[in-house]
């Protein structure tokens, strides 16, 4: 029984590594990005991508699963305006 446990829950992991390394791909890039650029616009634009980016695919990824619930689109849009909240405070206040 714990020998299936662990197969399934690795299974699941190895059918979703592209997703989840796109997603810890895309917020490298983007902290790399907020400390190299300058200028307020620019670094706006990236902390607003990176929030939306973050909302769409907890959302298209919940939708892929056939598992979408209102539940789950209210805890992204949370973490996603968290995740914009925390970038905006420090890199552009």
């Amino acid at each position: 029984m714990e020998k299936d446990l662990y197969f399934n829950w690795h299974k699941y992991y190895r059918e979703h590594l592209l997703q989840y390394l796109l997603v810890v791909i895309v917020f490298v890039f983007s902290l790399f990005l907020l400390l190299q650029l300058k200028d307020f616009l620019y670094k706006s634009l990236v902390v607003g991508f990176l929030s939306i980016f973050y909302l769409t695919f907890g959302i298209w990824h919940h939708w892929e699963e056939k598992n979408l619930r209102l539940g789950h689109v209210l805890e992204y849009l949370i973490v996603s305006t968290i995740i914009f909240v925390v970038l905006y405070s420090v890199f552009l206040s």
